[in-house]
């Protein structure tokens, strides 16, 4: 299955409805358990899923820390960056639920991973004030178009070269 279908899938019993483009709390889901050994590229994605669902526990993902970068622990800092909380330990990604994105107040750092851009993107999105990301074009090895589209959505996004000091 790709990974949207498998998110899509377990949407219901994370207590999450997608209703067109639009991911809202529903009731119906539970704390959750899933394993990832299959789909190890779902763990960003799906670890913030579950912070704004009924939260859960992802296992089976300790291959996803030898991707682009250690997705294991680079979930945990990213979500943190949107005052998600979260913690890796004994190959475990635990994940509390009914949490709240939080803006972050500096630059987001995604890593130099793609699924972490797209991830900090939707979160941004969220977001009532800019929030600025590292990696413009990180999106592009899975989604080129994502931008255009959530643009034409109404999304605000600009691309910009950040200057550290």
């Amino acid at each position: 299955a790709l990974g949207h279908e498998v998110l899509h899938d377990l949407l219901p019993s994370l207590g999450l409805k997608l209703t067109g483009t639009t991911l809202s709390p529903d009731d119906k889901g539970s704390h959750q358990t899933v394993d990832l050994r299959n789909a190890n590229d779902l763990i960003t994605p799906l670890a913030a899923i579950l912070a704004l669902g009924q939260g859960g526990v992802i296992v089976g993902a300790m291959h996803a820390a030898y991707k682009e970068t250690d997705r294991t622990v680079g979930t945990v800092n990213l979500l943190r960056q949107f005052g998600l909380e979260t913690t890796f330990n004994e190959g475990k990604l635990v994940v509390p639920g009914r949490q709240s994105v939080r803006p972050p107040s500096e630059l987001v750092e995604t890593y130099g991973d793609h699924r972490m851009q797209m991830t900090a993107l939707v979160l941004s999105l969220t977001c009532e004030r800019p929030v600025v990301l590292n990696g413009a074009n990180l999106h592009e090895v899975a989604d080129p178009e994502a931008l255009a589209r959530w643009r034409s959505a109404g999304a605000e996004i600009e691309a910009f070269l950040h200057q550290p000091w």
